[in-house]
């Protein structure tokens, strides 16, 4: 994936997040949750922004993988 298309989506992250998941089940400035019991964490502030982490799957990453 080119540099400026990974930048071109880190920039509109909110937005790509949004789209594809609906509105989260807790909201603050640096986290968006998902899930039953918040079991998805994305990262939308700070020096993790874009990243995830689903709990009950054991998975992370990052906004493009």
């Amino acid at each position: 994936m080119s540099d400026s298309l990974r930048q071109a989506l880190t920039d509109r992250f909110e937005e790509l997040v949004g789209c594809l998941l609906g509105e989260p089940q807790k909201q603050t400035s640096r986290e968006w949750r998902y899930g039953k019991r918040g079991s998805l964490s994305i990262s939308m502030g700070g020096s993790a922004r874009g990243k995830y982490k689903d709990f009950e799957a054991d998975e992370g990453g990052g906004p493009v993988q």
